[in-house]
């Protein structure tokens, strides 16, 4: 064998050996080193849409919350509302036909913390104190605050008082009756006795979280009374009684509970009041509760239509 064949065959020896490493180097590393990084990429593209997803997800689901933060507020607002607060006492009150004769707010912050640092500083004698008297406090969570009605009440009878607090307790807004004290009239020593009314005290307790303060403009809207334009309020200027009902102005008439009424159907304008509607149809504000019932209402709103029951021949 010569000298030039010997080296031809080194060549293709060299040759076959370069190309099959570099076969062997594509196929069982280059590859799958290629594959790996396609597949990582699909999942990295993957990845990227489910977070883009995930953050629709929460925008949306944060809109739905600003929604129902109307409806929560109607139970816990982010202000105290005490405006709205005499608002459904004042139904509560002419629904039970009792009457409000004093009415004072206060708020618990400062009373919290000076009753903290008295029960620091007495010890135990504050716990007797508590064992004494059966009160326990009530801890609020974190962020919500207190804010309580103190008010003197007189009713005809006790069937009254009772009316009065369950209108409370069915509000809207949370609200829960902390204490109620009342003393029952004298025995009846005569035949004939005037009645006396009955006359008691309640604390009813209201709460609120302020801490939400970018809420506020999602406050549960409330029809306030228009202002009375009153110069000073010591004087009632002359009251604008509203007209009667016509002679022409024809109802339906209709019974319900062994009672005859004629029923007229009336839409309500702005400015109007149960008051002005009552004494209207029935020449006296007795009509108010009996117009909030038969239209199973609690806020009298402007442009809507409502039923007003007029019993006949005198009937109640």
């Amino acid at each position: 064998m010569t000298s030039k064949t010997s080296k031809l065959l080194l060549f293709i020896l060299i040759m076959v050996v370069v190309i099959g490493g570099g076969l062997y180097v594509y196929f069982l590393h280059f590859q799958p080193l290629q594959q790996k990084m396609n597949e990582l990429e699909a999942a990295i593209t993957k990845e990227k849409q489910e977070l883009a997803m995930i953050d629709e997800t929460g925008q949306s689901s944060t809109k739905k919350e600003v929604i129902n933060t109307s409806e929560l507020q109607q139970k816990i607002p982010v202000e105290p509302l005490t405006d709205q607060i005499v608002l459904s006492l004042e139904e509560a009150e002419v629904a039970s036909g009792t009457l409000i004769t004093s009415l004072t707010f206060q708020e618990e912050e400062e009373d919290e913390q000076q009753s903290l640092e008295t029960e620091d500083y007495l010890g135990t004698e504050t716990e007797k104190e508590t064992e004494n008297t059966g009160k326990s406090e009530v801890n609020l969570p974190n962020g919500v605050k207190q804010i309580r009605a103190e008010m003197t009440v007189t009713s005809p009878s006790y069937k009254e008082l009772e009316t009065f607090v369950k209108e409370i307790e069915q509000l809207p807004r949370m609200a829960k009756v902390e204490s109620l004290q009342f003393a029952g009239t004298q025995e009846a020593r005569e035949l004939v006795v005037e009645p006396e009314n009955l006359s008691f005290q309640i604390v009813v307790s209201f709460y609120y979280y302020p801490e939400l303060k970018e809420l506020v403009q999602q406050l549960p809207n409330y029809e306030a009374p228009p202002a009375s334009d009153k110069e000073n309020p010591l004087y009632e200027p002359k009251i604008e009684i509203p007209p009667k009902k016509t002679e022409t102005e024809k109802g339906n008439i209709v019974k319900k509970d062994k009672i005859t009424y004629e029923v007229f159907t009336y839409k309500v304008q702005p400015g109007d009041t149960l008051f002005r509607i009552s004494m209207r149809y029935y020449n006296s504000r007795a009509g108010e509760a009996l117009i909030k019932k038969w239209n199973n209402m609690t806020i009298l709103m402007a442009g809507t239509t409502i039923e007003i029951p007029v019993p006949v021949d005198g009937e109640k």
